[in-house]
């Protein structure tokens, strides 16, 4: 069974996890870290290859980084 997720690309071309609100489809950006490393081994419990992604430019937001 293959699990779905969205899924958005930063500026930098960088495949994030992404939600559906009431916006649209937007990036899941987690400012506390614990938070992004909780969610990445849940996905990667799933079957999903992910890993925590910080941007060279911002440190404080961390993304959910889909390594394809």
């Amino acid at each position: 069974m293959t699990t779905q997720i969205q899924t958005v690309k930063l500026r930098n071309g960088v495949t994030v996890l992404a939600k559906a609100d009431k916006y649209g489809i937007n990036a899941v950006g987690y400012t506390n870290i614990k938070q992004a490393n909780a969610r990445q081994i849940k996905l990667t419990l799933e079957g999903i290859d992910c890993s925590v992604y910080r941007t060279p430019t911002n440190f404080s937001v961390t993304y959910i980084k889909i390594n394809n």
